[in-house]
């Protein structure tokens, strides 16, 4: 094998891998460094390493070569990507350790720069805060010092000006009186004047007319109406400007007195005043409202005082200017409203008046003072809500009459809450009949209530009656047949048993109803209120038979029956079973026996006057007495202590027979 030829064998032996491997090794390491040269001068690029890539490419010896297999291409490029994985790598770490590196210092710088600043700070704000105090003091004093200067040069300029005002009005008076006698004399003098000068004018012209009526005795006499009018407008003329001189003159003299003398000021008050009205429909209010600020604005300095008093003025304006001593001590205030104030409604017509002392403000202020009464119309007020202050009220009478007692229980704006609530009088001391009034409370604040809450009650007083309570009959006429019969049936218990107790000797006859007696306590403090005695004649017969005596005896038994109530609907009640027994005993003497007398001591009374005594009589001090007795016709009502004679036994007397 030639040289040649076996060099040409060498070239194509060599193997793709080798060549690309040697290639891409060499690129690599040329990206790498060129990579960490550019990251280090001009930051992160990537860019650079490709095209170091493409300038370290081999020459193109290979394009002679036959084709590289696809498993060679594989590796080569697997190579180069493997490279520049490496370079972005090796720029990244580089990057990240240039960041951390730079961070710290970063921080340090910020946070000196920070404290310089506020260091900086620290130290100019005293020297600010002490310039501005330097400066707030001296401006101080420079005012303080200037406000009695001016204060100062005020007066003595308002002092120069009333002194040369004085001191020029009798001058300029004196001096428009010699003005207007001038005037006077100047115009009558003008006056002559004039005549003579119209005289003499009148002459020439008649002469004038004679002539030309001889020369021209053919013309129109209108040239000579003319000449004569011509000489009577000249006349007129002269008057005309002499008077208007006059009046000029005289306006003048007016406006130099007008200038020089001091004038009242005129004070129309009306126009500074206002009224509001607030609240309700019938419960209005209203406000006077008097725009002060506006008032000391239109008359500063315009009011002067016209003299100065000693004492306690002088200390006064020396902490008020005219204006705001004018209002505030004889202005502020100084208004009246006519109506009732709570109790306007809409389109009432409400009248300001003033009340000043008018001739004391004018005698020390140069003032004239406008306060004619000022009329305004209620408008704009709510309309209340009205509502039944009674409709939730419950009202119960309790315990007994004369002594009954008035409960009553409110719920909803009656509870107290709103501020209403009732009021009962009286409350105590009932019986039924009586009247109780219950009124809406707070009667003298009612307005200020229904202004805050907007409701009104449609009527703030009712009046009821009472009833349903228990009561004390107040007489024994009130005692129906069925609690009589009941209390009748009592006694006759008790004069039955009586009579059983005094053995077989003794027989009860009958036992006669005789009507009653009944007292009512005058004062109701007492634990008795009424109690009702129906009395009853008792017939007995005494019979012993070993003495042969047989004879017949009366006497009279009562019982008590206390507090005796009325339910109401005609239903009276009392507890029949606690009547009141009427302790008392007489003797009954027989006379039979040698030695000793047959004696019986029975319970009761012996004659129905000393029973009429015991239960009647004794108590009239503390009660009201109400006797009928059968044998009486009517029944009547003793109040004295004094006797009335014993009732006779009645034929129409009922008896209860002893069987």
């Amino acid at each position: 094998m030639g040289v040649e030829e076996k060099n040409e064998n060498e070239v194509v032996n060599t193997t793709p891998n080798e060549v690309g491997g040697a290639d891409s090794t060499a690129s690599a390491q040329e990206d790498t460094q060129v990579g960490q040269e550019t990251s280090a001068q001009e930051g992160v690029q990537a860019g650079p390493a490709t095209s170091v890539q493409e300038e370290t490419q081999p020459e193109p010896v290979f394009r002679v070569e036959p084709p590289l297999r696809n498993t060679e291409e594989k590796a080569s490029e697997s190579a180069q990507e493997q490279s520049a994985a490496e370079a972005v790598q090796a720029v990244a770490g580089e990057l990240e350790h240039t960041t951390e590196q730079a961070v710290p210092v970063v921080k340090e710088t910020a946070e000196k720069a920070e404290e310089a600043i506020t260091q900086k700070v620290e130290q100019a704000v005293p020297v600010v805060k002490e310039t501005a105090e330097k400066a707030e003091e001296a401006i101080t004093q420079k005012v303080e010092q200037a406000v009695p200067i001016v204060k100062e040069t005020a007066e003595k300029a308002e002092e120069a000006v009333s002194q040369k005002v004085e001191q020029a009005a009798p001058v300029v008076q004196q001096t428009a009186t010699e003005v207007k006698q001038a005037v006077q004399q100047a115009a009558v003098q003008a006056e002559q004047k004039v005549e003579t000068v119209v005289e003499k004018a009148e002459e020439k012209i008649s002469a004038a007319d004679r002539i030309k009526e001889n020369v021209n005795k053919y013309k129109p006499a209108k040239k000579q109406k003319t000449a004569i009018e011509n000489g009577g407008d000249g006349k007129k003329s002269h008057s005309a400007v002499i008077i208007v001189i006059v009046i000029l003159f005289m306006l003048l003299v007016l406006g130099l007195g007008y200038a020089f003398f001091q004038r009242r000021v005129k004070v129309d008050l009306d126009k500074y005043v206002s009224v509001e009205f607030s609240g309700y429909e019938g419960y209005g209010e209203a406000e006077v409202k008097f725009d002060e600020e506006a008032f000391l604005k239109d008359y500063k300095k315009k009011i002067k005082i016209k003299k100065k008093k000693s004492g306690l003025t002088d200390e006064i304006l020396d902490d008020y200017t005219a204006e705001e001593f004018l209002y505030d001590y004889y202005i502020s205030g100084a208004w009246e409203l006519d109506g009732e104030n709570g109790k306007y409604k809409n389109d009432d017509k409400v009248h300001l008046t003033w009340n000043l002392d008018k001739d004391n403000i004018e005698e020390l202020f140069k003032v004239k003072i406008q306060d004619s009464a000022k009329e305004f119309t209620v408008k704009d007020l709510e309309k209340v809500e009205s509502f039944d202050a009674f409709e939730n009220l419950k009202m119960e009478f309790t315990g007994t009459a004369p002594d009954g007692l008035a409960e009553w229980e409110a719920s909803g704006i009656m509870d107290g809450s709103k501020g209403f609530y009732f009021s009962v009088e009286p409350q105590d001391g009932l019986s039924n009949g009586d009247k109780v009034t219950v009124k809406v409370e707070p009667e003298e604040y009612l307005d200020k209530i229904i202004q805050k809450t907007g409701k009104a009650p449609k009527e703030t007083e009712k009046v009821y009656t009472v009833e349903g309570l228990l009561s004390y009959i107040q007489s024994g006429a009130q005692v129906d047949d069925t609690l009589l019969n009941s209390m009748k049936k009592e006694v006759e218990d008790l004069i039955t048993s009586d009579i059983a107790r005094e053995g077989e000797t003794v027989e009860l006859v009958s036992a006669e109803y005789q009507g009653y007696y009944f007292l009512t306590a005058k004062d109701s403090f007492t634990y008795k209120h009424n109690v009702f005695y129906p009395v009853y004649k008792v017939n007995i017969r005494i019979n012993l038979p070993e003495n042969n005596f047989v004879q017949d005896y009366s006497y009279y038994v009562t019982g008590g029956f206390e507090n005796i109530m009325d339910e109401g609907n005609g239903k009276v009640s009392v507890d029949v079973n606690d009547m009141n027994t009427i302790y008392n005993s007489f003797v009954i003497d027989t006379g039979v026996g040698t030695w000793f007398t047959t004696k019986y001591y029975l319970d009761g009374f012996e004659t129905l006057d000393s029973l009429r005594t015991a239960v009647v009589s004794k108590n009239l001090s503390n009660y009201k007495a109400e006797e009928k007795i059968l044998s009486n016709e009517s029944a009547t009502e003793t109040e004295a202590p004094t006797e009335t004679s014993t009732a006779e036994e009645s034929t129409e007397a009922e008896t209860t027979t002893n069987s």
